[in-house]
């Protein structure tokens, strides 16, 4: 589990985001990216209903990423100073965990993110 600092917690943080944010899409995950002015890099995993209306598998997915995420910022793979919303989609069910993690490292790539 992401720690606390590292969770992108309240709706505005969001809402912030979706509306002042670039996006990048790759393969079953899209993500969006924003500088936040602060030392520490945030990231929240929003899977809805979209994905699936089994909510084990919604669930399932999203602990996935966050467990990527996860260990991307404790390797330092990640820059500093970003606020990063991760959604999947529908295509993300079924997939393994290293391939999760190589959509998810291509797109930090792409978008500037990624140190490692």
């Amino acid at each position: 589990m992401l720690k606390k600092t590292h969770r992108l917690r309240k709706s505005k943080d969001y809402k912030r985001l979706v509306q002042n944010s670039r996006s990048c899409h790759f393969g079953a995950l899209s993500v969006r990216v924003m500088p936040n002015q602060k030392d520490i890099t945030r990231v929240g995993v929003v899977a809805g209903i979209a994905i699936s209306k089994k909510a084990v598998v919604r669930n399932r997915v999203r602990r996935q990423l966050q467990e990527i995420v996860r260990l991307f910022l404790k390797e330092r793979e990640l820059k500093k100073g970003f606020d990063i919303m991760v959604r999947p989609d529908a295509r993300a069910i079924g997939r393994s965990y290293n391939e999760l993690r190589n959509m998810l490292g291509n797109i930090f790539e792409k978008i500037g993110v990624y140190v490692g």
